[in-house]
């Protein structure tokens, strides 16, 4: 019997870019959390190179999954399931609207949520200065 490598599946590539997309990040993004280029993180991807434990482990921080995803012991509907109870999401009183609204924003990258808050606030803010002087 001959023990293989979890960390050499090429599964694990991927769950690294599926994760990734669905997070809307780019191969540079995590190319500059793991120290090397998005060339690397594209070989990461397609299985020509294998992750170390130590970069796995800053992926499960910044891709916001568990270890077991990455290792095929759970899906993206689990990581996704899982997110919406961390966030509470299934608890709160929202329409399918609200629901989405909230989905995509947890799946944005830092600068893409940035963003969407400052727009968000600033058609809150127009709002309310609009029926204030209306």
């Amino acid at each position: 019997m001959t023990d293989t490598n979890p960390l050499e599946s090429p599964e694990i590539g991927e769950r690294i870019a599926e994760r990734r997309q669905s997070r809307r990040i780019t191969q540079a993004e995590v190319a500059e959390v793991l120290g090397v280029s998005r060339s690397t993180v594209s070989q990461y991807e397609t299985g020509r190179l294998s992750v170390s434990t130590q970069e796995l482990h800053k992926l499960v921080r910044f891709l916001q999954a568990p270890l077991s995803y990455f290792l095929g012991e759970t899906d993206l509907e689990d990581v996704i399931r899982h997110d919406m109870d961390y966030y509470k999401i299934d608890s709160l009183e929202l329409n399918s609207d609200q629901r989405r609204l909230l989905m995509a924003y947890h799946e944005m990258s830092e600068e893409s949520q940035e963003t969407l808050l400052k727009v968000a606030e600033m058609m809150r803010d127009a709002e309310i200065g609009h029926i204030s002087n209306g």
